[in-house]
Formats: structure tokens, sequence, C-alpha cells
């Protein structure tokens, strides 16, 4: 195994290429355009089963083609073919753009780069000598050098030498390329200071040097001008063929800059210079124009153009104007002008005919064109009734023939809809129908159905299943408070029975509360329940709070309000009298029962429903004292439920305690301190209020028939309770 061995590959000279060897790992045949050099070095490597590892200065695009071969004679042309450099460390393979070996027996470097950031190639031949190489900030310039078994020394001396104003330290451990001050790298030369730039009694610049560094230009140019700048450049360039006369200030600033890659922006009277892209200055060089084809589509352009002019860049095309759009310069974009002259031709023989369908629209029409008719590029007219097609004669009465096969009338039969509207039809088509096959009239209970005719039958069919009406549910709701006080005792007893006089009535006495209600309490709930409920209600322990019929649709929500609105005057507190006072903005408080019923009957006869109630209630008004809105108390219920219809619902727990304290004392004597207490009673009651919904779902049918009145209720009251008890 070779350890640490360089391989350097140059175009014309291959150097020890015997190390290059995998076994005899053969390689299919593979095609690479334009694509990343770092990308074909990953698709080799998986080819051959090696890895391969590229450094930070393998990088651009190639393109190349690799035959059917063995691995290392595909690794060694293509290392060859762009100047990469190799070496093998383990089973891994090091690829670079820098070659740089390290004898150090005789300790001698040999160093091999083209066209590589000097930069990097003083990094790889620090690396490879395992000595520290210091430098100050160079120009972002490419180097080529080909140091052959060289002492490091003269290898340093020979990357300095390609720089102006640069020196080199030695000392044993390490070297240093240092730049030298302005001024005495100004008296190493011919020039005297100052002599780098000139400028007119008018203000105006001029140069006329082979080089110059940008950081000199600049001092100078800065100094003389007496502004300020701040240099954010990572790295100093070396401008070369700098001659410029007579330029003003910003303009001939702006000619070394684009010299050296870099812009600038001014900021509080000092300029900032940073590095840009080379491509970023170029780009005011290019110049942008806009081709429209007359005869040919652009979609027809784009697989003729050639490989060579189509993988350039220079050029996108808009469909929708059939252009082509070129960026670039003169001579980037020239060939692709010529080539568009030269097939941008009207065809022989063909001519454009205006196709106008009658019955299906023109979109559709174009949609359907058999291939031979889409090629020629259909193209539709503004207003869509429309299109063009570009065809020969013979063509044309081909085109002819199909367009009259496909643009039928469709007959268009109104059906009528008894109980659902067309929008819902249209959201839930039946099975045997498209969206295309109806249109709407305009009518909600009217749609036209356009399909085919033997479907008709059967989307009538389909029909009878859908069109029926929702079915209605009626809810009977009762809503009654009870009040507990801890203070209060009560006893009562129900005693029913005929009178002598032979009153089959007399239980309406004891019920009479209960049979004013619409909510038929004795037949829902039995007797038992409706006593206790009267005896509550006749000592106000007990209060109904609705008592309401609502009937809708299976599916929508019915809702019952009973509330009252207070209104009151917004206040705010004074920060100067610390008083409350008006703002003179009138704020709503609304407090009472509101109940919302949402339900909905399945295929059994249940009614699923979701009930949502809500009671608040609203305090004393504050406003007066600066403390407003007014308290308020909510207590909300909800739930969501499935019962048959018929079967009451109760919903409780809408508990709500409050505590009071009455105070009972003798005028004047009662309000003395320290002994106005024996003057005083203090009575303290705690109450405790409970809301009970009950609600009774009913599913109407055309035959349901409204309850009885209070009437009939007490006689089906009188045979259910005492008829069949008394002999």
């Amino acid at each position: 195994m070779v350890k640490n061995k360089l391989i350097p590959v140059l175009a014309s000279v291959i150097l020890a290429t015997s190390h290059i060897s995998v076994g005899a790992q053969a390689i299919k045949s593979m095609e690479f355009r334009g694509q990343d050099i770092n990308d074909i070095l990953m698709a080799l490597a998986q080819a051959g089963g090696v890895s391969i590892v590229p450094d930070e200065t393998v990088n651009g695009t190639a393109s190349y083609y690799f035959a059917d071969t063995d691995f290392t004679t595909a690794f060694q042309s293509f290392l060859a073919a762009f100047k990469l450099y190799a070496r093998k460390d383990g089973s891994v393979w090091y690829v670079s753009r820098v070659g740089a070996l390290w004898d150090p027996a005789r300790g001698l470097l040999t160093l091999d780069a083209e066209d590589v950031d000097v930069q990097l190639v003083i990094q790889a031949a620090s690396r490879a000598m395992g000595r520290t190489i210091l430098y100050d900030a160079l120009p972002r310039e490419t180097i080529t050098i080909h140091a052959s078994a060289l002492p490091p020394e003269r290898v340093v001396e020979i990357l300095g030498k390609r720089f102006s104003g640069y020196t080199v330290e030695y000392a044993e451990d390490h070297f240093y390329i240092k730049r030298m001050p302005l001024a005495d790298a100004r008296a190493g030369g011919t020039a005297s200071k100052g002599d780098i730039l000139s400028r007119s009694p008018e203000g105006l610049w001029s140069i006329d040097r082979d080089s110059a560094r940008l950081i000199d230009i600049l001092e100078e140019l800065f100094r003389r001008e007496g502004k300020e700048f701040s240099l954010l450049m990572r790295a100093d360039a070396t401008l070369e063929r700098l001659r410029w006369k007579s330029r003003p200030f910003e303009d001939f600033l702006r000619l070394v800059l684009e010299q050296a890659n870099a812009d600038y922006a001014v900021k509080d009277d000092v300029w900032y210079f940073f590095e840009i892209q080379r491509k970023d200055v170029l780009k005011k060089l290019k110049e942008t124009e806009i081709v429209r084809l007359r005869f040919l589509s652009v979609q027809d352009l784009s697989g003729l153009l050639p490989a060579d002019l189509s993988s350039g860049g220079f050029f996108r095309v808009d469909k929708a104007s059939n252009s082509v759009i070129l960026s670039g310069s003169a001579e980037e974009t020239g060939p692709i002008k010529e080539f568009i002259a030269s097939v941008d031709l009207p065809g022989e023989g063909l001519t454009y005919y205006l196709f106008q369908p009658a019955f299906i629209k023109a979109k559709e029409a174009v949609a359907m064109l058999p291939a031979w008719l889409a090629a020629s590029g259909p193209v539709l007219v503004p207003d869509g009734t429309a299109f063009l097609l570009r065809l020969s004669p013979e063509q044309k009465r081909a085109a002819d023939a199909f367009i009259a096969s496909v643009d039928a009338p469709r007959e268009a039969t109104p059906v009528r809809l008894r109980y659902i509207r067309t929008e819902d039809l249209l959201k839930t088509l039946p099975p045997s129908v498209a969206k295309e096959d109806l249109v709407d009239s305009g009518d909600p209970s009217t749609v036209f159905f356009v399909g085919r005719p033997e479907r008709l039958d059967l989307f009538r069919r389909e029909l009878e299943v859908l069109d029926r009406p929702k079915p209605q549910i009626r809810y009977d709701i009762l809503v009654v408070q009870y009040q507990r006080n801890d203070s209060l005792t009560w006893q009562k007893s129900l005693d029913a029975r005929p009178s002598d006089e032979g009153d089959s009535y007399a239980i309406v006495g004891a019920l009479s509360k209960l049979v004013s209600l619409n909510f038929d309490v004795v037949a829902e709930f039995g007797y038992l329940f409706a006593a206790k409920l009267s005896l509550e209600l006749g000592n106000a322990e007990g209060r109904i709070f609705a008592d309401t019929t609502l009937t809708g649709l299976s599916g929508h929500e019915v809702k019952f309000q009973n509330t009252s609105t207070f209104r009151y005057r917004d206040t705010e507190i004074d920060p100067d009298t610390g008083t409350p006072k008006s703002t003179g903005v009138t704020r709503e408080l609304t407090s009472g029962l509101i109940i919302g019923v949402n339900g909905w009957v399945s295929g059994d006869g249940m009614v699923t429903m979701d009930i949502q109630a809500t009671i608040s209630k609203r305090g004393a008004d504050t406003s007066t004292s600066g403390a407003n809105p007014p308290p308020t108390s909510e207590r909300v219920v909800s739930s969501h439920l499935r019962t048959a219809s018929g079967d009451p619902i109760i919903l409780s727990g809408l508990i709500q305690r409050e505590r009071t304290e009455t105070v009972k004392k003798i005028p004047i004597l009662g309000d003395i301190p320290w002994i106005g207490s024996i003057f005083r009673d203090v009575v303290e009651s705690e109450e405790e209020t409970e809301l009970v919904i009950y609600i009774i779902p009913r599913i109407m049918t055309p035959s349901s028939t409204e309850p009885g009145g209070a009437g009939l209720r007490m006689e089906r009251l009188w045979r259910e309770l005492f008829t069949e008890q008394i002999p």
C-alpha cells in the first residue's frame, strides 16, 4: 500500500500513474453535459466502488464522456483533462487542483497548480510540508506554478514575487509574506510618492500604469479628495493596464472597482468597499432583446436549437407572446438570432384557417384535436370563441371533418326539483351524472340535463331517492328555575279526590299551574313529578323560565332567546381628580336565557342533537361609582346526545349560589358605635338556584296532530289517575 504519494496530472504529462490502481474494476459508459465536477467525481467513485474526496479547490462544471473501460484509465483521463491531482491515503483518494509533494529526507517541496487562487495554493503548500506560512491580505487572483523539488524558501519566494509591494520574512518555524507599507513600497521602485494618479485643476482624474494595487489607488484617491473610506474586502487586488484620462471622481472610482470585482456604498459620508461576484459586474455589459416569432412556435424552436446554442443559458421562451428573450453580449446572442431567422420562415403551402365551433367551446375543441392537428400549434383567439390552425388545403378538409364530428349540439332536458334546490344537487351529484352533464338554469327548482339521453332515465330514478323533503323536528322546551333557601321550611301534601257534587275536574285546583303550560308535564313525567313541581311553583320555590315549542328542519339549528339589554355609559378615571367621568361611549350588556338546538333525524327514527344553553345574570349598575361595566355571571351547558323521538331530555347542573345579608335595626340607636349592635338584628341567608332544561324532540310526519287543549289534558289526567282506581 502506498501512502501519502502525490500523483500530479497535467494536460500533457502524467506523473506516477502507476500509483493510481484499484484493480480491474470496470465501469460502464457515462456521459455528462455541463455537470458539476464534484458530482462527476461522486458518480465515478460509485461506479468504481472507491471513495473519492474532492477538496475546496475543486469547482466548476464539465462535460465529459466515459467509455466502457476500467476505473484506473477513466480516473487518469478525467484528472488529466481538467488539471486535477490525486493522492491516495489508505483506501481513500483525495482530489485537488493543487499538487503538493514534500520530500522530508531532502527537505524539498514540489508544487503544481494551474489557475488556482493564490491563497489556496499557499494553504496546500503549508499542509504538505507541515510548516506555517503567514500572509497579509493578498489580491484575489489566480496563479500558475510548477516548482519541482525546490527548497521551501524558494517556493514561498516565487509565490510572493507574483505581487508587488510584498516581501518574505523567514524564520525557523514559519514564513511570513508581508505587505510593505505604501511609502516603503514606493521607495523601492522608480516612482515617487503621489505619482500613481494625476488630478487636473477641474478635478478630473487620470492614470497610466501597467499595474497597481487597489489599496494604493484608493488611499491616494481618497486622501487627495479629502474623503473617508472603509475597506471591507478580505483581499487586496493587483490591477493591470490602467489607462484612463480625465474622469470625474465617481466615474474613475467605478472603473477601478470594476476591475477589482468590488462595489461601494456611502453612509454618513464614509465610503464602504466590499466584494461582489464577477458576474454581477458583467451584468451591465449584457443586453436584453425580445425576438417575436412570426411563423414558428416557441415549442418547436426549443426542439430545433442545436445543443451548443441551447446550453449557453442566453435565452428563455415566453409561450404567451410566442417570443424568445435573449440576454447577453452581441457575440453571445448573435448566433441564436441568426439561427432563429433561418428557421422562422413561412411554411410552403400552409395557411392560417379560423375554426369557430358552434356548440362546444373553442378550448374544448383544441383539447380534443388529434396529434397531427395539435402539432400545427393551435392559437386561441382572445375572446375564446375560435382558434387558428396553420394547415395545408388537404389538412384543412380533414380538420373540417373532425371538428364537425365533435361539434354536435347537445339537447338540454329540464328536470324539475320538488324539495331540494339546484345548488344542493350540484354539490352532491348522484353517481349517474357528472358535473358537465348538468347546467344551472337560474331557477332554484330547475336544472338542465345535457348528458347522454340514455342516462337521463337513470338520473331521474336516482333523483327520486334524493329529492325528498327533509323531516321536521318539533322541540317542546320547558325551563324551570328551582330555588332553595336554608332558612326556609315548608310542608305540603296533595289530596285529589272526586267532590261530593260529582265534579270530575276537581284536580284542576291542585295542578292548575301545570295545566296552563304548553309542555305536558304529567304525560311526560308522571303525576308524582307534576305534583312536586306544582307545589314548588305554588311556594315560590320554582319559577317557569321558559315554556315554548320550536320547530325546525332536520340539520338546521333553532334558537330560543329570552334576554334583556342593559345600556350604560363607559367611564374612565380622571387622572387629575381621581373621579370617574363619562367617555361618551354607550355600550350594551345582554343577559337572560339563550337556548340553541341543532338536531337531525337518522333512518331508525332517532334524533341526534347538539344543545347549547346559556343563562346570564347582570348585577347592579355600578357606572356611577366608576366600576363599570356592571358585574355579570354566566352559566353554560353544552351537550351532544341522541334519543328516540318523543323521549324527554333533561339538562341540569346550572347551579348558582348567592349569599345575602339582611340588617334590621332601631333607628338612631342601631347606628351608635359599639353599643349599636344591641339594637341591630343581622340575618344571613344563602340561596341556591338551579336551572333545569326539559327538551322533548318529536319527528313530525304529515299525520302528526297537535296535542289537545287544557280541558282534554285534564280529562285524560282524570282517567289515568282516578277513574281506574275508584271502584
